[in-house]
C-alpha cells in the first residue's frame, strides 16, 4: 500500500492535485457564502432605513412596517443571484484549468515513454532508458525491455543463421556449377559419369536446402491444427523404409528392434523429420559395416526412442558441441551439414521432449541417441480408439 503512494508515483501526484482542487472549491464556497451573508445584511439595513417614520411624532403600524421591509428586501434582493454565481463560476473555471494541468502533468511520463519506444531500432533494439519513471510505469518499462532483449537475441540468431547458411550453400552450388561445366566439356564416353556426379551434387544441394527449411520451421510452437495423436511405431517403420536404400549405399545394417505401441501428441510430419535426421546422422557417421538399431518403449508415460549404433563414437568434447548449429565432426568423413541433431532437438523441445547423445559403455563402441517425448496415457489411447 505504501508503495503506491511513494514519492515517485502517479497515485501520490493525483492525490496531491485532488487535494488542491478540493481546497480551491472549498475556499470558493466559503468566499461565496461570506459575500451572500454580507449582501443580505446590507439589504436588510437599507430596507429598515427606508421604512423609518419621517416625523418623530408619527406612529407607524408595525405590521405595515414589516411589509415595507419585506417588500424592500425583495426589491433590493434582485442582485443576490449575480453575487452568488460570480464566485461559483470563478471557482469552476479555476477547477477546469486545474484539471487540464493535472491531466497534462500526470500523463507527461507516458508521452516520454511513448517517444522512447517509438525511437527503438527494430533491427537492433536496445533496452529503454526510462530514467525517472513513476512506479506505476516501471512494470511496463521492464516488460518492454525484456521484449527488446528477446528481439535483439532473435535478430542476432537470424543474422548468424543467414551467414552460416550462405557459407554452407556456397560450396555445393559452386560444385554443381563445376560439374555442369565438366559435363558440357566431357568427351562422349564420359557423359554418363559426369552426369552421375552432377546428380549427386544436386541431391546434396537439395538435402541441404531441405534441412535449412526444416531448421527455420523448427523454432517456435507448432500450429494447433497439425497436432494429433501419432503412433510412433508407424513413424519408425516409415523412416526405416525411406532410409534403407541410403543405409545399403553406406554399407550399414539398419533395423528396428523392439517397437512398443506408444502414442504421442505431436505433428506426424515433425516426428518424421526428427527421427529421419537422427537416423540419417547415425548412418552417415557410424562407418561402413556398422549396425544401427531403433527401439521404442514407454517409461512413466514418456515415450523413449533409442537410436543405437556400433560405429566409432566421438569424444566428450564433441558431444557437447554436436547440438550447436552448423557444427560437424571433422574426425569422421561425411557430407553432413551439422544441422541434423540441432533440428531434432528443436523439434523435440517443441513438444516438451529432449534429445540426448552419449557414448555406449566402455566395453562397446558407438553412440546412443535418446529421444524422450511425453506419451499419451493408455486410458486416453483407449478412449481415442
Amino acid at each position: 500500500m505504501y508503495g503506491r503512494f511513494a514519492a515517485n508515483s502517479l497515485s501520490r501526484r493525483l492525490c496531491f492535485w485532488l487535494l488542491c482542487t478540493l481546497l480551491t472549491v472549498g475556499c470558493a464556497g466559503i468566499a461565496g457564502t461570506v459575500l451572500v451573508a454580507r449582501k443580505f445584511e446590507t439589504n436588510v439595513s437599507q430596507s429598515a432605513g427606508a421604512a423609518a417614520p419621517q416625523n418623530a411624532g408619527e406612529v407607524v403600524d408595525t405590521a405595515r412596517g414589516s411589509d415595507i421591509a419585506s417588500s424592500g428586501n425583495n426589491e433590493k434582493g434582485g442582485g443576490l443571484p449575480l453575487d452568488c454565481v460570480a464566485p461559483i463560476a470563478m471557482s469552476l473555471l479555476l477547477l477546469a484549468l486545474a484539471n487540464v494541468l493535472i491531466v497534462c502533468r500526470c500523463l507527461r511520463p507516458l508521452d516520454q515513454l511513448q517517444h522512447l519506444v517509438a525511437s527503438l531500432d527494430p533491427e537492433r533494439p536496445k533496452p529503454v532508458e526510462a530514467g525517472d519513471v513513476p512506479l506505476e510505469l516501471k512494470p511496463i518499462v521492464d516488460t518492454i525491455n525484456g521484449l527488446a532483449m528477446r528481439l535483439s537475441s532473435r535478430s542476432e540468431v537470424d543474422r548468424r543463421f543467414t551467414r552460416n547458411a550462405a557459407h554452407l550453400l556456397r560450396t555445393p552450388i559452386a560444385a554443381v556449377s563445376v560439374q555442369v561445366a565438366n559435363l558440357n566439356n566431357a568427351p562422349t564416353g564420359q557423359h554418363e559419369e559426369r552426369l552421375a556426379e552432377l546428380q549427386q551434387g544436386v541431391e546434396r544441394l537439395t538435402s541441404l536446402a531441405s534441412q535449412l527449411l526444416d531448421l527455420a520451421n523448427a523454432d517456435g510452437e507448432a500450429p494447433r491444427d497439425i497436432v494429433t495423436n501419432v503412433a510412433l511405431s508407424r513413424v519408425v517403420h516409415d523412416v526405416v523404409a525411406n532410409l534403407f536404400p541410403f543405409a545399403i549405399q553406406r554399407d550399414v545394417d539398419l533395423g528396428a528392434g523392439r517397437i512398443q505401441e506408444v502414442n504421442v501428441r505431436a505433428s506426424e510430419a515433425d516426428l518424421r523429420i526428427l527421427l529421419r535426421n537422427v537416423v540419417d546422422n547415425a548412418i552417415r557417421y557410424s562407418g561402413a559395416g556398422a549396425h544401427v538399431d531403433i527401439t521404442v518403449s514407454c517409461i512413466d508415460n514418456v515415450a523413449v526412442i533409442l537410436v543405437i549404433d556400433d560405429g566409432h563414437g566421438m569424444t566428450a568434447q564433441h558431444i557437447d558441441q554436436v547440438f550447436e548449429r552448423f557444427q560437424r565432426d571433422e574426425t569422421h568423413r561425411g557430407n553432413g551439414s551439422g544441422l541434423g541433431l540441432p533440428i531434432a532437438r528443436a523439434l523435440a523441445t517443441r513438444y516438451g521432449g529432449t534429445v540426448e547423445l552419449e557414448n555406449r559403455s566402455p566395453r562397446a563402441t558407438g553412440m546412443i541417441v535418446r529421444i524422450e517425448i511425453p506419451a499419451i496415457p493408455d486410458r486416453e489411447n483407449q478412449d481415442n480408439v
